[in-house]
């Protein structure tokens, strides 16, 4: 009985191994990707003049007018104004990495009378962008000009501050 008992056992634990899954391993894949990185130089924003749009006189009458300084440095000045004295657009100098291209932004802002507390809005006009030269040279230079458009109440002197804002593309 022993013997029967073994044979039984043997021929049990056969069956059940015949059936049960084997321990296969799943099927690897493997797919790769490049890692690209482009470093480059911060961007350095140095003041090389301020901007200045001289003196103007106004006209005995009411109304509004605009003065404008283009980047080139010429000012424009209605025939109802008189302007005079040193003119020039700000100018500033950004370095970075070898030829690449910025953009340059520059918001509106107030020119206030420090006396007065009156404001008089400034509308900056900036090149929108700026390719950088070769490495080793000392950047680029750019201008900003702007224009204002001034109330027949306005007097004084008023002053503001460009902001500008530089990004690589």
């Amino acid at each position: 009985m022993n013997r029967l008992f073994t044979l039984l056992t043997a021929l049990l634990g056969a069956a059940l191994l015949a059936g049960a899954p084997t321990s296969a391993h799943a099927q690897q894949v493997t797919k790769n990707a490049k890692v690209k990185v482009n470093i480059k130089k911060p961007l350095v924003i140095t003041l090389v003049q301020d901007l200045e749009m001289g003196n103007i006189v106004l006209p005995t009458g009411p109304g509004s007018h605009t003065v404008t300084l283009a980047q080139d440095g010429t000012l424009t000045c209605p025939a109802a104004l008189t302007c005079s004295g040193v003119v020039q657009p700000a100018a500033y100098n950004l370095t970075g990495s070898h030829k690449q291209s910025a953009t340059i932004q520059a918001p509106d802002f107030d020119l206030v009378n420090a006396a007065t507390g009156d404001a008089i809005r400034f509308y900056p006009d900036a090149p929108a962008t700026v390719q950088l030269p070769n490495s080793g040279n000392r950047g680029v230079d750019f201008n900003v000009g702007g224009s204002i458009t001034i109330p027949s109440t306005a007097e004084g002197a008023y002053e503001g501050t460009i902001t500008i804002i530089a990004d690589y593309e």
